[in-house]
């Protein structure tokens, strides 16, 4: 993907540009989710994009686009381009090329297995095994039972009531209930 982006942003017409520079990024992201032991979805979701930046008469531009064919990249860098200049007009941070040194990589989220190698199969069956160790115990003892069920607080529906505080005297007086 760089190196496309590199030749198509070398034929461009940037005639006052000092630098040039594309950051591309893509991002693959998997879902997949589980109901009652049963999948309920399985997907996979690519989102891939440019920024370009250029330097012109000692500023910089920058525009980016998520449309990567050509047309649309060359289209961003002359927005970039043209933002540079106009960023130019007043010269509020100049800037030098080496500011912005040449940088190739790629990163990777640590992880245990690679997404690429795991199959929906295996990844619906280790979801399953999770959520099945992750199941609250289908018996609650008595002392559990007790600990869940609500017990009445006498005063909390009147502290719950909507009140009204006077402004003058910083005294709260509950509201008489909405008629219905």
């Amino acid at each position: 993907m760089i190196a496309q982006l590199i030749h198509l942003l070398n034929q461009l017409d940037l005639p006052e540009a000092t630098w040039v520079g594309p950051r591309g990024t893509q991002e693959t992201q998997m879902a997949r989710s589980l109901r009652d032991g049963h999948p309920e979805q399985n997907g996979t979701t690519i989102s891939q994009g440019i920024m370009v930046e250029v330097l012109v008469r000692g500023q910089m531009g920058y525009a980016a686009t998520q449309n990567l064919h050509p047309d649309s990249v060359k289209a961003t860098a002359e927005r970039a381009y043209q933002a540079a200049i106009t960023a130019s007009l007043w010269k509020l941070t100049p800037t030098s090329p080496t500011v912005r040194p040449r940088m190739v990589g790629e990163y990777s989220s640590p992880y245990e297995a690679s997404f690429n190698k795991l199959t929906p199969a295996k990844s619906t069956t280790s979801s399953a095994k999770s959520a099945d160790a992750s199941k609250p115990p289908t018996k609650l003892s008595k002392s559990a039972q007790a600990s869940c069920s609500p017990k009445p607080r006498p005063g909390l529906l009147a502290a719950m009531a909507p009140r009204s505080t006077n402004a003058s005297t910083g005294s709260a007086q509950t509201l008489p209930p909405r008629p219905s």
